[in-house]
């Protein structure tokens, strides 16, 4: 797209944060302003500056003054186009000493490149100057805010060690009928209620059992071993029967 971009009487072009931005950041409209030497500049962020816009408009003529406003209520947006018509926005009018400025303001190109921040200058994210606007705009007190919060959170986790540490308490002491309370927790299934005497037995049974059968080889060798002794008891009775058959005298009388 080459030359001047008009779109219902304004004059559109694109904005970007500095040279080395490789995409516009925004669109800004233009129209000459009804009172005065004066440009209206429409889609400003609200955390543009003064010295932002004489960045781009400094160029043009010797700049007597800037006035931001907000775009607040439909009276300020009227003479905007209803696709133009935002909310959060602000728009500046710009004050030109000589008349003849307006003229070279109005035939800026949209393919050209204007950027709002100094070349050399460093970088600042705009969502942290916006975010600092705000908090002044509506005097948001973060210091508290932060202390509050560190406060609930400090007596928050007080709070969950202390029922922790008495978990594991009932977790270890029989009450008066010999009862442990088992608490649950996402780890586990709900528990069932377990006497004194019953854990001590479970607990000591399970520390002398032995980890046998873990593999399938060793049950299929435990059984051929058992198969291999009863062989060997067979033949050894078979033995000794045939040993006392020997041995047994006949006596008719």
């Amino acid at each position: 797209m080459d030359g001047t971009v008009t779109v219902s009487g304004f004059t559109v072009i694109k904005v970007f944060h500095s040279s080395a931005s490789n995409s516009a950041q925004y669109t800004w409209w233009l129209k000459k302003s009804n009172v005065g030497n004066g440009i209206n500049v429409t889609g400003i962020p609200v955390y543009i500056r003064e010295g932002n816009l004489k960045k781009i408009f400094k160029k043009f003529g010797i700049i007597e003054k800037i006035k931001i406003y907000s775009l607040d209520g439909e009276k300020e947006q009227s003479h905007l186009p209803s696709f133009q018509q935002t909310k959060g926005y602000k728009q500046a009018d710009v004050f030109f000493v000589k008349s003849s400025a307006i003229k070279s303001v109005l035939s800026m190109k949209y393919d050209d490149k204007y950027t709002v921040l100094e070349e050399g200058s460093a970088y600042k994210p705009m969502t942290d100057v916006w975010i600092k606007d705000l908090q002044t705009s509506y005097n948001i007190p973060t210091a508290d805010i932060a202390s509050k919060c560190a406060k609930f959170m400090e007596a928050y986790d007080l709070r969950k060690s202390e029922e922790e540490k008495d978990a594991r308490k009932l977790a270890d002491e029989p009450d008066e009928d010999g009862w442990i309370t088992v608490t649950r927790n996402k780890f586990s299934h709900p528990p069932k209620a377990v006497k004194a005497h019953e854990l001590k037995k479970l607990r000591k049974k399970k520390e002398n059992a032995a980890l046998v059968h873990f593999y399938k080889n060793q049950v299929t060798d435990t059984k051929m071993q058992r198969i291999r002794e009863l062989k060997a008891k067979f033949e050894e009775d078979k033995k000794r029967i045939q040993e006392m058959r020997q041995q047994r005298k006949f006596r008719p009388y």
